[in-house]
């Protein structure tokens, strides 16, 4: 196995560490339904368990399905402007005891800089597993550069060091072990407990996967940091893979109305549609400019909109822009 089959360590630059005053766009992967699932547990079981089974629950439901172009959910132009609206220029926040869940405006967020993803794996995972996970990393991020023109080079080795010519998403596959590992490192680093150490250091519960991403102070995507538990397996792990990648290119947002798409709780698509490719490709579309409001944008929306379709009808996959950087590289 590679060099990064050693579970994550606290020590060096392992993963940003975000401020604890800014709300982190988590993506909660799981339905009300999984709660009842959870109540209904007489004891403890394992995690891989009550995953599995939430997996079960959700194809037994009519979701998770894999369409691509669904007929029954058809991408209109309209559709497609309210849809980016509501994915790129919003933000999720989770329910916390105090407040509802919502969904606060926020600027254009997107990455200006070529993309290195740095995988680690939990020291227990078999190599099948890993294997697995990342051609399926490799697969959407290789269609994430097509769609965007931003080069994302996937690398399972090599230093952690930040480089300013680069950002970085660092991608952990961890077990319970490697999630507490994680935590101490972050507590050292801050001082303190922070809301992301306590969340790795209890049970998942609602969320399965999510994302943290870190920007400058002119909203530029820096680097990110992406946590899958490896207690999800087959189409569940697809899924997670697909959707936290993709949404940290900036679509953070997840809302009920979005349709037919990943971002959407309600989990009935596992994998990315024509609608949420044509979201990215209107993200990185030049006439927007990263910061930018809602009010800002939504002018130029239905043009892009129509850029945006007329590439996919076309079959292209050449980016309607393309950063600065070198040809993207996965490996």
């Amino acid at each position: 196995m590679p060099p990064t089959r050693a579970a994550p360590r606290p020590t060096g630059r392992p993963a940003p560490t975000p401020p604890e005053s800014r709300a982190l766009p988590m993506k909660p992967a799981l339905l009300p339904l999984f709660a009842a699932l959870l109540a209904v547990s007489a004891c403890e079981r394992p995690l891989e368990t009550e995953y599995r089974e939430y997996t079960n629950l959700l194809a037994s439901t009519n979701r998770m399905r894999t369409d691509y172009d669904p007929p029954d959910a058809p991408v209109t132009r309209d559709g497609l402007i309210r849809d980016f609206e509501t994915v790129a220029l919003h933000s999720e926040e989770e329910a916390e005891e105090d407040r509802p869940k919502s969904s606060p405006a926020k600027p254009l967020t997107r990455w200006e800089t070529p993309i290195r993803l740095r995988v680690f794996v939990s020291e227990a995972m078999e190599r099948e597993d890993f294997e697995q996970s990342l051609a399926w990393i490799r697969e959407t991020t290789a269609r994430l550069t097509a769609l965007s023109g931003v080069p994302i080079r996937v690398v399972t080795s090599g230093p952690l060091e930040r480089n300013t010519s680069e950002g970085t998403i660092t991608l952990f596959l961890a077990d319970e072990d490697g999630r507490v590992q994680l935590a101490d490192g972050f507590e050292r680093r801050s001082g303190k407990p922070t809301r992301l150490s306590r969340r790795l250091r209890h049970h998942p519960g609602r969320v399965v996967c999510y994302f943290i991403p870190v920007e400058d102070d002119e909203d530029r995507i820096e680097r990110a940091l992406v946590l899958i538990p490896t207690e999800t397996r087959d189409a569940l792990r697809h899924a997670c893979i697909q959707e936290e990648i993709t949404q940290v290119m900036g679509l953070y947002n997840d809302a009920d109305d979005v349709r037919p798409s990943m971002f959407n709780d309600d989990q009935e698509f596992a994998l990315l549609t024509r609608h949420d490719e044509l979201l990215l490709r209107m993200l990185y579309d030049p006439a927007l400019k990263t910061g930018m409001t809602a009010e800002d944008a939504r002018p130029l929306l239905p043009a892009v909109a129509d850029r945006a379709l007329a590439a996919d009808a076309a079959g292209r996959d050449t980016p309607l822009r393309a950063p600065a950087g070198d040809a993207p590289t996965v490996r």
